[in-house]
């Protein structure tokens, strides 16, 4: 998927209300970011909100909520934090549809 540049499109609220995380601190994320960290390559990595209207969210929130998430799992640093979410930014930009 890496090499090849196929997207991971996260979903985080809908993926924690639906799935099997009972909350961010489970959810998935935190490992690609981890991997990446120590130098693995990674599919790059979108954000997205899914159904807004069902599950009462939008992409700010996606976006907060994953910064929040990183912060309070004493996992990255203030200034890591904001990188992961500029990439994650960038990579929207990207690879969005048009």
């Amino acid at each position: 998927m890496a090499t090849n540049e196929i997207i991971i499109e996260s979903l985080p609220t809908s993926n924690i209300r639906i799935g099997f995380h009972k909350d961010f601190s489970t959810y998935h994320l935190k490992n690609w970011i981890k991997w990446n960290m120590k130098g693995h390559k990674i599919p790059p990595i979108v954000l997205g909100s899914d159904d807004t209207g069902i599950f009462a969210t939008n992409i700010y929130n996606e976006y907060a909520n994953v910064f929040c998430a990183l912060m309070t799992e004493e996992f990255l640093g203030l200034d890591e934090g904001m990188d992961v979410l500029k990439n994650i930014n960038k990579n929207s930009l990207l690879y969005k549809f048009s």
